[in-house]
């Protein structure tokens, strides 16, 4: 019978190697407690498996069983993982979607584009607001290497002014390259690496498009500082580790750090609830979500 969430298990394999000596660990009875979940691992590995049997299903040109994806679902207030799928088969294939596929984010990078706008703290020009008016006009900017570059939205389509509420809830890619010149991509730049999703980002105008690298558990972790009040805490994968007779030898300890200001977050959260309710993620409601959530 397949291992449960055996993805989590060689992570956790990983961590308690780096960090003990795993050779020292099970021997004499050892126990290692984490905070994952078997019912939002159940639902976690159905989802992603269904998700991407669908996603196969709707898509002629692709083959079944010729994607891969991640999931992971951290507890925002404690860094703790309570569910780790690493990819859809873990018998077929190990390689682990969750930390070990690096990409560039795109726009998942925008919320942090806006936050830096929309904190004092964060940059040295002024705060925004969620009815600051944005250009979304056609734009060109010269680089480094003189070549002008000339972002363009998804659609093609310039709208003239556009609120920041409004740019981000549609993911207009405009309005964001505005804010990033703004505010300077080295202060972007600076929060992308406070919030640990890259460690040396770019600071250049592209960076307000995702043009930075990287993983699915750091990005999630990002995301969960924003849940969190502006507070990032390193992921865990597990509690305690405890030998035969229930004495802890080791503990995993919060690491946390603020890294915005909880009124920034607070407008931030609102404009991403805005997302799912009017913007981009509108259709995750057909889907059957019901709850107040904020996304990108």
């Amino acid at each position: 019978m397949p291992r449960k969430a055996p993805f989590f298990i060689q992570a956790l394999r990983n961590v308690l190697n780096s960090k003990y000596g795993l050779n020292t660990l099970g021997r004499s009875g050892e126990k290692v407690y984490t905070g994952l979940d078997n019912h939002l691992q159940s639902c976690a590995e159905s989802a992603l498996k269904n998700g991407l049997a669908k996603l196969e299903k709707d898509s002629p040109n692709l083959k079944a069983n010729s994607l891969e994806a991640g999931l992971i679902a951290i507890e925002t207030y404690s860094g703790l993982v309570r569910a780790w799928v690493g990819g859809r088969n873990y018998q077929k294939n190990q390689f682990d979607h969750v930390y070990q596929a690096n990409r560039q984010i795109g726009s998942t990078i925008k919320p942090f584009v806006y936050v830096t706008a929309l904190d004092a703290s964060l940059n040295n020009y002024k705060v925004a607001t969620p009815i600051t008016i944005l250009s979304d006009k056609p734009l060109s900017i010269e680089q480094i290497n003189q070549d002008a570059w000339t972002p363009k939205n998804y659609d093609g389509n310039f709208r003239g002014a556009v609120t920041l509420r409004y740019a981000l809830e549609r993911s207009l890619n405009i309005p964001a390259v505005y804010v990033t010149q703004k505010v300077t991509p080295s202060n972007v730049a600076n929060t992308v690496h406070n919030f640990r999703i890259a460690k040396d980002p770019l600071a250049v105008p592209s960076i307000a498009l995702g043009a930075t690298e990287s993983n699915l558990l750091s990005l999630t972790a990002a995301y969960a500082a924003i849940a969190n009040g502006g507070i990032w805490i390193r992921p865990r994968l597990f509690i305690s580790i405890a030998n035969k007779d229930g004495d802890i030898l080791a503990t995993s300890n919060i690491e946390e750090e603020r890294v915005a200001d909880e009124p920034a977050v607070f407008v931030l959260t609102n404009l991403l609830q805005g997302v799912m309710e009017r913007g981009t993620g509108r259709k995750a409601k057909a889907l059957g979500l019901q709850l107040n959530v904020a996304g990108k």
